[in-house]
């Protein structure tokens, strides 16, 4: 059964809960959700049927609701005319992908990063996006946006002025209608793209890794300080998996067997085999084992990764989760996360969580967590045996006072 859970800063109701919360709890909506996806300060939760939830931040239309604030997770009225078979979030703007390779976009638009032909600064009804080819998948960046089409050429539109569209569109600030993107050869055909606020990172079919936009950290592992064409990223090798942060690229590679950070403040680190990976402001997420452990490390001043008070955690650490799942996927926010979960079963309640051995084996932390009704109701074999071991130690009391005070 999939579950949401959420962690972090609510200030945005971006939780879809009350209260803040530094360790992850489960949201009371049911629904077969099957992908997630975080804004600045929002979120969308994608159903197997093309339903379509949001929750936090609304100023600009990026719910496609009208409340300016949305509390708890609300069901989107589309009305599109195919199922929605992906979301996509940027800072402020949402994509919808249909099942007929359609494209919707709604929220900020003073960017163009809508890709409808406009400027407009918000939208409450998704408006179809100004792309002729059929599209098979979207990417959202902060105030850009790329979709890749079923030939596997690529395509952007938003925000230009950092080169993160690539040569042909650096001259123009903003672009508010896809333009197809020069990304190598004839012959290349992009499998994936992702992208932050001021650079991006795309895959080949081949596995090979490109990056354009900013690099003053690092993160496009280049000698320059930006680069406004699409450049390959060297002695990182084939990838199997990516996910940008704010500042940094994080990705798998194959042959060493290692994920790699591309970052000044963020180090590479070990891990055999990772499932998934995802990347937040100034940290990162990897789950492994078909998800049934999930690590963090990073800044945590919200409580985004959900260990608790730990304004910054130095070490790969498991995360506690608030329910016997596997992680299926995780997604970003500015400062907060909500995961996505595959449980038999779900057990509501409030979690108490100790912490042992901390930082042990090599930079992982053991965490052990207890329902609290598990410790609040013991079973009645633990309270005959205390009220025995109770009355012993009151006889031996009465007796050595007895013998005193003869």
């Amino acid at each position: 059964m999939p579950v949401l859970a959420t962690a972090g800063s609510n200030h945005h109701a971006q939780l879809g809960r009350e209260g803040d919360s530094s360790f992850f709890e489960v949201l009371s909506i049911e629904g077969d959700f099957v992908q997630i996806s975080c804004g600045a300060h929002y979120t969308l939760a994608l159903t197997r049927s093309g339903s379509v939830y949001g929750w936090g931040r609304n100023e600009s239309g990026q719910l496609a609701l009208s409340a300016p604030t949305v509390n708890y997770p609300t069901l989107i009225n589309t009305c599109f005319d195919d199922r929605v078979v992906k979301v996509s979030c940027g800072e402020s703007h949402s994509l919808f992908l249909t099942s007929s390779g359609q494209i919707y976009g709604c929220g900020e638009g003073s960017c163009g990063q809508r890709g409808d032909g406009t400027y407009h600064g918000e939208c409450y009804e998704p408006r179809r996006v100004l792309l002729d080819e059929t599209a098979r998948d979207v990417f959202c960046g902060a105030r850009t946006s790329f979709a890749i089409t079923d030939s596997g050429d690529l395509f952007g539109w938003g925000e230009t002025t950092t080169g993160m569209l690539g040569p042909k569109v650096w001259h123009t600030p903003t672009l508010a209608v896809p333009t197809r993107l020069s990304v190598g050869p004839s012959r290349t055909r992009t499998a994936l793209v992702v992208a932050s606020v001021n650079f991006a990172i795309l895959v080949t079919t081949t596995g090979d890794i490109l990056g354009a936009g900013s690099n003053s950290d690092g993160q496009l592992g280049i000698a320059d300080c930006c680069t406004y064409t699409w450049r390959p990223i060297r002695d990182v090798g084939r990838v199997s998996l990516v996910a940008c942060g704010r500042r940094h690229t994080l990705c798998y590679q194959v042959e060493r067997k290692r994920c790699i950070v591309l970052s000044n403040k963020i180090e590479s680190f070990k891990l055999s085999k990772p499932t998934g990976l995802a990347a937040g402001d100034d940290n990162i997420f990897a789950w492994t084992d078909g998800g049934s452990s999930l690590f963090v490390y990073g800044r945590n001043g919200d409580g985004q990764l959900g260990v608790g008070a730990i304004p910054y955690v130095e070490r790969l650490t498991n995360v506690p989760l608030p329910i016997k799942a596997n992680v299926v996927t995780v997604s970003c926010g500015r400062k907060h996360t909500c995961l996505l979960l595959s449980a038999e079963e779900v057990q509501h309640g409030n979690y108490m969580v100790f912490m042992e051995d901390s930082f042990a084996a090599g930079g992982t932390s053991f965490w052990e967590t207890f329902r609290e009704s598990d410790w609040k109701k013991p079973s009645f074999g633990w309270v005959c045996t205390a009220t025995s071991f109770a009355a012993l130690i009151t006889g031996v009391l009465i007796a050595r006072f007895y013998v005193c005070h003869r």
